[in-house]
This record gives C-alpha cells, structure tokens and sequence, in this order.
C-alpha cells in the first residue's frame, strides 16, 4: 500500500514521499521553535514580575562579609555571617517591588556541613520582611548551594529585608528572590542559572571589555600584590585582579594573622612598610568591600 500511494502520487503530479517526509520535518522543527520562542515569552513574563535580590545588593551588609572566593564555581560571591560563635549584626536593605501582592521567596543558601554527614547546621540563619521573620530557618538543607523556599509572604512598595545570623557560625546567603508566580522555581544548574541571573538583573551576556595593560596579575596575594606593585613602580600599567575584599591572602587580617614583621626593627622594616600599605590601609579595604575586582595601577602606586 505504501509503495502503490508514492507511484500514484508521483503520477499525478504530486509530492514524493520523501519530499512530504522532508516538508513535514520542516513543519515539525517550525512547531517546535514556536513552542521555544513561546516558553521564552512565558520565562520573560515570570522574570518581569520576579524581584532578585543579589547579597553584594545589601547596602549595609552589618556583621556579614561578601565572600567572592567560590565565584568560579557559583557564578556569584555571596555574605558570610562568620563570627566565631557570635551571631553577627543584621546584614540590612531597602528593595522596591513594583505590584503589591503576594509572593513566594526563595532563598540561595546551604548547610555548609552537609558533606560530612555532621548534625546541626550550624550556619542558620532568618531572614526578615519588615521587621517578621520568615517561618523557615534558612541554611539547613542540602549540601550543595540550592534554592530554600521560604513561603508566601505580602509584599509591595519600598521592603526592608534584613538577614539575621543565629549562630555566628559561618551562616551563607547567595541571594533572595520574590517570585510572584508561587509555582516558579527558580533554577540550581549553573549555566541555566548563570543565564537566568543575568537577564533578571539586565545584565549582558558577556563582561565588558576592561582595557589593555602592559601586565594583569591575577590573585591579591603576598606574591602577586608585590609583583603588580614591583611592576608599577617600573613604569608599567598594571592590572590587579583579586577575588577578595581584601588583598594579603591568608596573612590579610580578615584571616587574623597580619603581615607585620617586627614593625619598624631591622631588617623587616620593608616588610612592615609593605604591610602598612597594602593590607592596613583602609582605602583599600574600602573599595575591595564596594565589589572591586580589578585595581589600577598605573606608574605609581595610588596611596
């Protein structure tokens, strides 16, 4: 029956068989990307009415410090409540969000001792929504960085959000999202989020184009802050790239061992000349907190 319906066809003038096999493929993959540009649509409309909420966003991040070490892995640094066992001061903002209503945040966090099967979460923490604090101790699920759903909350206008470290022991928050679609769920797989990050946040696709230098040191640590400024002083344009808000490395004082030498007494006078300028200085810590990844250096060294 097939082979009498493809000669019947051709005799009469019409399609082969495996020009319709073709037409109907084109037909197929036309229906298909017309469902994708659909879905886009559908993503886009979501977005528009979803409010992220990044940590370096917080304009007082309080007792938290914006980690930016696991940016490789996460795409993203995130605020760190490290208190040796102290609970830190409330990491605070104002956000505006456009439509009064209700909505569903998520938040991107994890229990940072998942891995080792050990009991307790010790990184909890709240977050709160004008002054309440949401029903879910956030920072007690899953090992790996995900999405925590915190409920349903009434939401509109200008919100003050504040994140409230419970333990002081090194509670983690990537983000907050308002999503006003309570069935959207945000995505975990690094590139979807990764490309899903940056149209919410109206950022392009690719960074910028930072400008040419005669040398780009990458990493602020003892080594490479002390080449970058070797460099400058020898008349170079240099660029300093560091994924820190602090330069030194582990001898920075965030870590709590301070590059000092002898202060003063031969011979580690050049060293603690060094540390003066380029890890006590505040200017520097300053604009590193401010989400500075890359200092100039051109010619001379700027403080």
């Amino acid at each position: 029956m097939t082979r009498y319906c493809g000669w019947a066809s051709h005799r009469r003038g019409m399609l082969r068989p495996e020009r319709v096999r073709i037409l109907f493929a084109i037909k197929i993959v036309k229906l298909t990307l017309l469902a994708l540009i659909s879905y886009v649509f559908m993503l886009a409309s979501a977005s528009s009415q979803n409010v992220l909420v990044e940590a370096e966003m917080f304009s007082d991040p309080g007792g938290w410090d914006l980690d930016q070490q696991s940016m490789d892995v996460m795409g993203s640094p995130y605020l760190l409540a490290h208190g040796l066992g102290v609970p830190v001061k409330d990491a605070v903002t104002e956000v505006q969000i456009p439509v009064r209503g209700a909505y569903r945040v998520w938040v991107r966090t994890r229990d940072w001792v998942a891995p080792w099967r050990v009991p307790g979460s010790p990184g909890r923490f709240q977050l709160l929504v004008n002054g309440k604090p949401l029903a879910t101790t956030f920072g007690t699920h899953g090992a790996d960085w995900a999405w925590q759903d915190g409920g349903v909350v009434e939401a509109g206008g200008s919100t003050r959000l504040a994140l409230h470290d419970l333990t002081g022991f090194a509670g983690r928050c990537d983000a907050v999202l308002f999503a006003k679609d309570s069935g959207f769920v945000p995505p975990n797989d690094i590139a979807e989020l990764t490309a899903w990050r940056r149209s919410a946040l109206g950022l392009p696709p690719t960074p910028a184009d930072g400008g040419s230098y005669d040398l780009v040191v990458v990493g602020g640590g003892v080594a490479g802050t002390a080449a970058a400024v070797s460099a400058a002083r020898q008349g170079l344009s240099v660029a300093l790239v560091q994924d820190r808000p602090v330069l030194g490395a582990m001898p920075a004082a965030r870590c709590g061992s301070g590059l000092r030498g002898t202060h003063g007494k031969s011979p580690s006078r050049t060293l603690e000349t060094s540390s003066k300028r380029f890890v006590r200085k505040r200017a520097v810590r300053a604009a590193m907190a401010k989400g500075a990844k890359c200092m100039k250096i051109s010619g001379r060294w700027l403080w």
